[in-house]
């Protein structure tokens, strides 16, 4: 199999650092694709922590994306989540909604959390991507 160089053809940026509450807005135009890797180093017990997906048309006025607009469950760490997935793991997550702006957001109930989000946007419209 020949390798294929896939750098060209994503751009990678910090979506929520451990200490933010509101992720980076991340612009969509001129990707066709956007998935959040995100990366939980540690999780306390009792921990009720969502991680909401957002979007906006114009950067500014946010609304939550409906589930039919996600690839993958909306992520809430919790006692469920740390069972089955430890309290050092990843989970991602991708949108196929519409709208040119997406954010995470870190909601927090109950608990503490050091979770950190990569986005990953691909299908670029121009090659390479930087």
């Amino acid at each position: 199999m020949v390798p294929q160089d896939l750098t060209h053809h994503v751009k990678v940026e910090l979506a929520l650092k451990t200490d933010a509450t509101t992720g980076a807005t991340i612009d969509t135009l001129g990707f066709n694709g956007l998935a959040f890797a995100i990366v939980v180093d540690t999780l306390s017990d009792s921990a009720d922590i969502a991680l909401p997906v957002e979007e906006s048309v114009d950067g500014t006025n946010w609304t939550t994306v409906a589930s039919d607009d996600l690839h993958g469950e909306s992520v809430v760490l919790n006692d469920a989540y740390k069972a089955a997935n430890g309290a050092d793991s990843g989970a991602q997550l991708g949108y196929i909604g519409s709208k040119r702006y997406v954010r995470l957001r870190k909601a927090v109930t109950a608990g503490t959390a050091n979770v950190t989000a990569t986005a990953v946007l691909g299908h670029p419209e121009l090659v390479p991507t930087y």
